[in-house]
């Protein structure tokens, strides 16, 4: 089995440097990152993903954890950050909460175990209390769709509240004054921010 041995040899420099080449080129001339190129082709020479995450402490892993892969909305997301995953040398881990929050723990737990880069995250937002789980991650998160208070993590989502008040405004446009709203289970963000733009 090719190594990086062989690699180093190949291209006539040092061990550190082809780790160089490979993982921080901007550190190497670039003449050295073409000889280490050539090299790996030369060779075949295949880096060991696991060997480079126990060393590195992350991996090249990028964790999905979300509460209905069925949802064609989710489906949809799942093949952007897909596509823009693999851009950047990165696999997606994909996962089902099956909308337990039990189950979301468990996984997140799982992913911090296999250093992940980072999660992306769709809560199961109804929890009995603050969900611990999520406060003391390691790893970077990403929540999507629903926002939780308290959580150390960046929000993507849509303004639901915008959206429901904007709705409003063109049924009443058209002179219709009794308006039903039916925005989800209580107790999610979404549905609250459906019911505050409704009430706007």
């Amino acid at each position: 089995m090719t190594t990086i041995r062989d690699v180093a040899r190949v291209a006539g420099v040092s061990i550190s440097t082809v780790s160089l080449a490979l993982n921080a080129p901007s550190r190497v001339s670039a003449e050295t990152v073409r000889k280490v190129e050539a090299a790996i082709e030369q060779t075949g020479y295949a880096a060991n993903p696991v060997a480079r995450s126990l060393k590195r402490g992350r991996s090249n892993l990028i964790g999905v954890v979300m509460t209905d892969v069925t949802n064609p909305f989710f489906g949809s997301l799942l093949l952007v950050i897909e596509g823009i995953a693999a851009e950047n040398g990165y696999l997606v881990l994909l996962s089902d909460t099956r909308g337990s929050a039990r189950i979301e723990a468990d996984l997140l737990a799982l992913m911090s175990a296999h250093m992940v880069a980072g999660v992306i995250l769709s809560p199961v937002g109804l929890y009995e209390g603050p969900p611990a789980h999520m406060f003391k991650l390691k790893m970077p998160l990403v929540l999507i769709d629903q926002r939780i208070e308290g959580a150390k993590a960046d929000f993507v989502g849509t303004d639901n509240a915008l959206a429901t008040a904007m709705l409003c405004e063109h049924l009443i446009q058209f002179r219709h004054r009794d308006i039903a709203s039916i925005g989800g289970a209580a107790g999610l963000y979404t549905a609250a921010m459906r019911t505050a733009g409704v009430l706007h």
